[in-house]
């Protein structure tokens, strides 16, 4: 609501108590007017009436008591210096609890009533100042107010405050105390009209003060019409009021959260509390937005117990975001490792299939990588080719009830090797490593697995066979050991370095020389000394594995190539020392076997040859010849 809007408000409801007010107050007036003659002086209940006045009452106390005094000579009975005007100022102390007023009698003046207004809102509270205020002005409209201020005056014009300030024409003095006047000629001191516009304001004032308590609106004073001694008080209840109005119209809006409303004027000294709230929730809006950006540095020590929930919730929000971004980052990694892994074996060599469970294989996925072998995945999911008819035929027959049996079998894991043609015709060699995928009652419902080609593997080992049956054809062994000679070493040892290059493989080089073959030769006959290098060659045997090559390559030294995993050579010659004790606990044998061991690594990317191997382990014979000596 606007400050032009305010004279408007309630416009029908204030015309409507202001004429009931109105015929109230003419109706009082008809019965006002000459009254009977006055009591003694010093009436103790007001003062009562003189002649043809009404007695006034010295505002000191409750109301309506005090020193009045009663003259039959004036027209009114005016009271002692004071009187209402009195009241007006001292009216908080005469309701309530009877205390005398603590402010001395004064004249009344046009400033007098805002102020006893607000004094009584501030001391009294609301609703009681409204009855407060409502009491005192049907008392001051009793009174015969002054004809130029419209307030009642003291009859002491001529030497009072009130008198001075209006420079009233001096009363004739009383004939004397006491004295009775007969009612008749006498005009009363204020219009019927006046009082009524008095009362109809003050009703309407009344009014908007108990329609703001019981929550009813804020209503404004139609100053209009007000009589100039009610005014003062209705400018300052508007005034009140419009600084209400501004409260409520900033409280709205800020209790829904609206920090945008206008503020209130600078004047409305009752809404700085409420700024001051509005400045800490901008305040508090604006670190909040921070903290939303990313800003967790930002703290509140200005709203209590709030600030330090704030505080803490702005912590947690600080640790939930860390652990949230290391779990972004963590699953980030993941993601990317599972990508490289799939690029890496879309890329490779290893082609994924799941297939149906007939026996022509209808394929219902494959990689990408089957490009492979020329053909693309759609080739094979659309059903325009089936796997069987990339399959050797020499091979499908078998393939499919080897499958079939071992998933009747129970077993989920089978791997098979054979031969399918590219799109070209040329024939590859494959590994496959097949998985049975089961249903709820075990049946098996499709095969999932993967193919690698082998085809070099098997060109290697078809010429490692063919290669063997050369070496078988030539005499290559040893024939008192049975071991490889030192030809059949140095043609297999070259094969076996290859081999171990191509697939990036170490080997491990070992020279072995029988101790004392010499000495039993000479003290038990050579026959002796050819079951003692019998006997070696047998530990030797016992020792190595399967893949690798030992052969005899003088009288009394051998030679061992082993692939070598971490740790595999010096594993072997630890097992060479224990099972040549062994060979010696048993009794029957004039003589005790002694080996001198050297060892040497190869890695795959050194270039050296077979023999330059074989001579740095026999260097390496040699010192552990002498370190076992000394």
């Amino acid at each position: 609501m606007s400050a032009a809007s305010w004279p408007n408000a309630g416009t029908a409801r204030r015309t409507a108590a202001a004429a009931a007010t109105r015929r109230a107050a003419a109706a009082s007036a008809a019965a006002w007017g000459p009254g009977a003659p006055g009591a003694a002086a010093d009436a103790p209940d007001g003062g009562a009436a003189g002649g043809e006045g009404v007695g006034e009452a010295h505002g000191t106390g409750e109301m309506g008591k005090g020193a009045g005094i009663a003259d039959g000579e004036t027209d009114g009975g005016a009271a002692g210096d004071g009187g209402v005007a009195a009241t007006m100022v001292a009216v908080r102390a005469g309701v309530g609890d009877g205390r005398v007023a603590t402010l001395m009698p004064q004249p009344a003046s046009s400033i007098a009533a805002p102020a006893a207004a607000s004094t009584l809102t501030r001391d009294l509270g609301p609703t009681q100042a409204s009855s407060t205020l409502a009491a005192f002005f049907a008392a001051a409209a009793r009174a015969p107010p002054c004809g130029g201020c419209r307030l009642p005056c003291t009859g002491d014009e001529e030497t009072s405050d009130h008198g001075r300030l209006h420079r009233h024409k001096p009363r004739a003095p009383h004939a004397g105390r006491g004295r009775r006047m007969g009612r008749r000629g006498v005009t009363p001191h204020v219009e019927d009209r006046d009082r009524t516009d008095l009362l109809a304001c003050i009703a309407e004032i009344d009014q908007a003060l108990r329609d703001l308590l019981e929550g009813r609106g804020l209503h404004a004073v139609a100053e209009a019409t007000c009589s100039p001694a009610a005014l003062p008080l209705a400018h300052t209840v508007n005034h009140f009021i419009r600084m209400l109005a501004e409260i409520r119209d900033f409280l709205i809006p800020l209790s829904r959260g609206e920090l945008s409303a206008p503020l209130p004027s600078a004047d409305n000294r009752m809404a700085a509390p409420l700024v001051e709230m509005h400045a800490r929730l901008s305040q508090l809006t604006r670190q909040t937005q921070e903290v939303a950006r990313g800003d967790y540095t930002q703290r509140i020590d200005f709203m209590g117990e709030f600030s330090a929930a704030f505080n803490s919730m702005v912590t947690l929000l600080e640790e939930r975001e860390r652990t949230l971004t290391d779990e972004i980052a963590r699953r980030k990694q993941a993601e990317d490792d599972l990508q490289r892994e799939r690029d890496l074996l879309v890329a490779g060599p290893v082609v994924t299939f799941r297939w149906d469970v007939d026996d022509q294989g209808t394929v219902h996925y494959v990689s990408p990588n089957i490009s492979a072998y020329g053909y693309t995945p759609e080739e094979f999911t659309s059903g325009r080719r089936v796997y069987s008819e990339i399959v050797d035929p020499a091979d499908i027959g078998w393939i499919s009830d080897d499958g079939n049996d071992k998933a009747r079998t129970g077993l989920e894991h089978w791997v098979q090797e054979y031969r399918i043609a590219d799109a070209g015709g040329e024939t590859h060699w494959i590994r496959d490593f097949t998985h049975a995928v089961r249903g709820e009652d075990d049946a098996v419902t499709a095969y999932e697995g993967y193919i690698i080609d082998i085809t070099s593997q098997k060109a290697a080992e078809a010429a490692l066979r063919q290669r063997e049956e050369q070496l078988r054809m030539l005499s290559l062994s040893d024939d008192l050991t049975g071991l490889y000679n030192r030809r059949g070493l140095f043609a297999l040892g070259e094969h076996t370095i290859r081999i171990a290059r191509r697939r990036a493989r170490r080997l491990g080089i070992i020279y072995i020389d029988v101790d004392g073959l010499k000495s039993i030769n000479d003290r038990f006959g050579h026959a002796q000394g050819d079951e003692a290098l019998r006997l070696v060659a047998d530990v030797m045997r016992a020792s190595i594995r399967e893949s690798d090559v030992v052969g005899r390559v003088g009288g009394d030294e051998f030679v061992i190539l082993a692939e070598d995993d971490t740790g595999v050579t010096q594993d072997l010659v630890a097992r060479l020392r224990r099972r040549l004790e062994l060979a010696n606990a048993k009794t029957g044998r004039p003589f005790r076997l002694s080996l001198s061991i050297g060892a040497v690594d190869w890695e795959p990317g050194e270039q050296a040859t077979l023999q330059e191997l074989i001579e740095r382990a026999d260097q390496r014979m040699y010192d552990d010849k002498r370190a076992r000596r000394t």
